[in-house]
């Protein structure tokens, strides 16, 4: 089992008018390196800075807290850094972390997060693993997309397991069309992949853990948007796809069976939109999608396929309903959004971290919320 650290963090724990929210300080400075929800706790990894010699080092450590984001617990990762949390098919929560070598960078290993005792080690790999996005019969799939280069291939990588013990990775390059948003159907068992192929034509593909393509499709669509944000992808029953444009409009495209195109207007933030994140499923047919403005960042909430819930940070620490004009205040400071993880009973978890005007300034705060959802 991992070692409890011995961190300081200053915690305040509050009800909001969006939820409970738990605030942790860290005077030397707190960075967060992505969160994830097990057996209904949040799980946060983070570096966590301190001072020594007058000079500032770090540790990583996991924050657990309680469904009710109170008693927080910290963690030492003495293994490695930069994590990165994955399931495997048996349901146990893995971390994937760097470890060091003199000679060489970038070496991954995979090991439980927390109970380790009387394992063996798997060798240290070279590999860059992408985001987790779910499990795929006897394997953790990950997605690696380099949005900075239209050259490189996208990449599927499958990590296999066999009664719970870890056996081998596959790297799959995935044909162009590059820029794929991918889905696996849990009910079919199955992975999905779609992207722009040519102006105003979209290509859905089904591919196995290795990437060989199962059966495809050309989709012509009267818009030239990318395929932002899947909600579901499948060849024998209606898909449902979200997209934006760069005023700030979200858009739902309808894809039936036969491969027809719909679009539909869904929502308009008002502002345009920098970036926008990967849907997070929290129940049946209800998602969260989060975004970026310049002023700020928010968060739509879908249900049916028809927006229930709208939030939107135009000043620092302040948060405007969409909906009704409320006013919601979390914080003093201008926040960021980390991570949103699903949780259970149609409840969400956001991670938020406290922005930095001074670039030369560490952040030292972390904000946890969770939202509930009638």
């Amino acid at each position: 089992m991992l070692q409890k650290a011995d961190i300081s963090f200053e915690a305040q724990y509050l009800q909001t008018a969006l939820g409970p929210m738990t605030i942790l300080k860290s005077p030397a400075g707190i960075s967060i390196k992505e969160a994830i929800n097990y057996q209904n706790k949040p799980i946060i990894a983070c570096n966590c800075y301190y001072s020594e010699n007058n000079r500032y080092s770090y540790q990583v450590i996991y924050v657990v807290l309680e469904p009710d984001l109170q008693n927080p617990t910290y963690y030492l990762e003495s293994d490695g850094t930069l994590p990165e949390f994955f399931i495997n098919p048996e349901g146990k929560l893995y971390t994937a972390i760097e470890v060091y070598h003199p000679d060489k960078d970038g070496l991954i290993t995979m090991v439980p997060c927390f109970d380790r005792d009387d394992i063996t080690y798997p060798k240290p790999k070279k590999v860059t693993l992408g985001d987790y996005i779910g499990i795929y019969h006897d394997f953790a799939i990950f997605k690696n997309v380099d949005i900075f280069s239209d050259k490189q291939l996208d990449k599927l990588i499958a990590v296999e397991f066999k009664h719970g013990e870890l056996k081998k990775s596959y790297t799959a390059k995935i044909p162009f069309p590059k820029y794929n948003q991918f889905y696996i159907d849990n009910d079919n068992k199955q992975i999905h992949i779609i992207a722009k192929s040519e102006e105003n034509c979209w290509l859905h593909r089904q591919i196995d853990e290795k990437g060989a393509v199962i059966q495809s499709r050309r989709i012509d669509i009267a818009c030239n948007d990318y395929p932002n944000c899947v909600l579901n992808l499948s060849f024998c029953e209606s898909s449902y796809v979200v997209t934006h444009d760069e005023g700030g409009i979200f858009y739902l495209i309808t894809l039936t069976p036969q491969g027809e195109a719909t679009q539909n207007k869904l929502f308009d933030v008002g502002s345009p939109l920098f970036w926008v994140w990967d849907p997070v499923k929290i129940a049946t047919e209800t998602f969260v999608i989060y975004f970026t403005i310049e002023t700020g960042n928010g968060w739509i909430t879908l249900r049916n396929n028809k927006v229930i819930e709208a939030f939107l940070q135009q000043q620092a620490g302040k948060f405007t309903n969409l909906l009704t004009n409320e006013i919601i205040i979390l914080a003093e400071q201008k926040l960021i959004i980390s991570d949103l993880i699903s949780c259970q009973n149609n409840s969400y978890t956001l991670v938020f971290y406290d922005y930095q005007e001074d670039r030369t300034k560490r952040n030292t705060t972390l904000f946890v919320l969770n939202r509930t959802l009638v």
